[in-house]
């Protein structure tokens, strides 16, 4: 993988590097960002520091977006620690594009904000709300993409992230589709459950930190894979939650913003029965994703791709609608996926019991496959269900397996 850290320590201190100190809301401020909460009992980095009581309960929508930009000024990178020739367009969105940089002379990816956008206040502050959650992870995890800093100058909005020297793994599944003809690539399970494993474990450190971290937008293209396809990242933290309260309380439910996340791996809890979004919801809105995510790991399907996105949601949230089980080889696993993804977000295991019952899976395909009946415990109401697709009745087969693309 590549992997650079930005800036030097003490003496040897580079451009865009900040020396360590707290602020005024108890945050670690070093040259990769604001890394933990301050804790007498020793450095911030050995285990989860405890926040300060009064920030317990802070919110990135209750600070003046003026304040919240002076407290960046500390951990701010300078626009000279830029380099941008030779770059190259790694990828773009509806908020802006992603282009492969140099800082202080290291590859990065660094996130840009679009010119219309720049004058937005919510824009503005949802940037905000990225670069505080990506601080706070810093580089402390492998398995999650390393965040190096920002810079924030009004007319010049950049996130700074660590490059990944591979491709996502939806890029990778079409890739290695395209090669195979009328067949989609399913990987070996060996090499599904490693990924498995690797992402659940950036979950259980996103959500049991000191604050616990909601990603929201758990999906195949924001796991990064590196080119041997050995290491995975779960990366873009755009839609990232952080609440801020002790360990204990992360199972609370929280205020925050509805129209989040992909619709394809969006938790029924997050969208209602009247096609609207809901505003409470928990850390399990990210073992949902995963759940549905690891389904496309081990099939190499992508789960229902040729319908449509909003239909999608209001069938899972409505009727139970669920990727296939019977496309799974293993039943272990599928039965972890029927848990996973259960709409009762208590009864889902937490990414670290998740991880561990998958490490007890064998990598054979001795199990007994899923049956139909198995599947349709994941729906409410009768079985086979009867949907609507275009207006018309379609064959039940087409309704509840991915397609083949």
């Amino acid at each position: 993988m590549v992997s650079h850290r930005v800036g030097r320590r003490d003496s040897e201190e580079g451009e865009g590097y900040m020396s360590n100190e707290y602020d005024s809301l108890g945050l670690l401020i070093d040259g990769n960002g604001l890394k933990a909460f301050h804790s007498s009992a020793g450095h911030p980095d050995d285990a989860m520091a405890q926040p300060l009581p009064a920030c317990r309960d802070c919110s990135i929508s209750d600070v003046p977006i003026v304040e919240i930009l002076r407290k960046t000024e500390r951990w701010h990178l300078k626009r000279s620690a830029f380099n941008f020739e030779g770059s190259v367009l790694l990828g773009e969105g509806s908020v802006g594009t992603v282009m492969k940089a140099k800082l202080n002379g290291s590859p990065v990816a660094v996130k840009i904000l679009r010119e219309d956008l720049k004058s937005s206040m919510q824009h503005l502050k949802d940037l905000i709300q990225e670069v505080l959650a990506a601080s706070i992870l810093g580089n402390r995890h492998p398995n999650l993409v390393g965040f190096y800093g920002a810079c924030l100058d009004m007319d010049d909005l950049r996130v700074v992230y660590e490059l990944v020297d591979g491709q996502n793994l939806e890029e990778i599944l079409n890739l290695k589709s395209s090669t195979i003809s009328q067949k989609r690539w399913r990987p070996p399970l060996e090499l599904a459950l490693s990924w498995s494993k690797q992402m659940l474990s950036a979950l259980t450190f996103l959500h049991h930190g000191q604050p616990s971290i909601i990603h929201r937008d758990v999906k195949p293209s924001n796991l990064f894979l590196s080119s041997n396809l050995e290491v995975l990242k779960l990366g873009d933290f755009g839609l990232c939650k952080v609440l801020y309260h002790e360990r204990e309380h992360i199972g609370a439910r929280g205020q925050m913003s509805g129209n989040t996340g992909s619709w394809r791996y969006m938790a029924p809890e997050v969208f209602t029965e009247q096609g609207g979004y809901t505003h409470c919801y928990t850390t399990k809105v990210d073992i949902y994703s995963a759940a549905v995510v690891i389904w496309c790991m081990c099939t190499g399907e992508l789960p229902f791709a040729s319908m449509d996105p909003h239909k999608i949601a209001l069938m899972v949230c409505r009727q139970g609608l669920r990727p296939p089980l019977h496309f799974l080889k293993n039943q272990r696993v599928a039965k972890i996926l029927h848990r996973a993804w259960s709409s009762d977000p208590s009864k889902r295991p937490s990414a670290a019991t998740m991880a561990l019952k998958l490490s007890r899976v064998g990598t054979g395909d001795e199990d007994v496959p899923m049956r139909d009946e198995d599947v349709s415990a994941n729906f409410h109401g009768s079985w086979p269900p009867q949907k609507v697709w275009g207006g018309g009745a379609i064959p039940t087969r087409v309704t509840v397996m991915a397609s083949r693309v």
